[in-house]
């Protein structure tokens, strides 16, 4: 793969953000970026999982 082909191009309509931004990613930044948000977002479900799963019940058994 040649080089220019692992960066992605950022634009912005807000010049002043647009100076300010970097305006090329790397595209191993990029993925790793994309596997740290996958790892959040897997962690979040597993703690709301854990939490759902793991709660005492709180409805009233009556003996049968």
């Amino acid at each position: 793969m040649a080089d220019d082909q692992k960066h992605v191009l950022a634009a912005s309509t807000d010049s002043g953000q647009a100076v300010e931004t970097q305006t090329v990613i790397d595209a191993d930044e990029l993925a790793k970026a994309r596997l740290d948000e996958r790892w959040r977002e897997f962690c979040l479900n597993a703690e709301q999982y854990v939490a759902e799963t793991t709660r005492p019940s709180t409805r009233v058994r009556q003996p049968a």
